[in-house]
């Protein structure tokens, strides 16, 4: 079950860096906004994702 676990958010953080990086790409161009963009799909993609972004960040 342990095992299972760290799995899983292992691949949560391999998706979630993968996603990271891709929001940067697309909302470079909105550099003024660009923080709070990230701040709110940070947030969106835990809360989608079921996890606690204390554990993860």
């Amino acid at each position: 079950m342990q095992k299972e676990r760290e799995q899983n958010d292992e691949n949560f953080l391999k998706e979630f860096l993968k996603e990271f990086y891709r929001q940067i790409m697309i909302n470079i161009e909105n550099y003024t906004n660009f923080e709070i963009i990230l701040i709110k799909w940070t947030k969106e993609f835990f809360h989608l994702n079921k996890k606690d972004p204390k554990i993860f960040l």
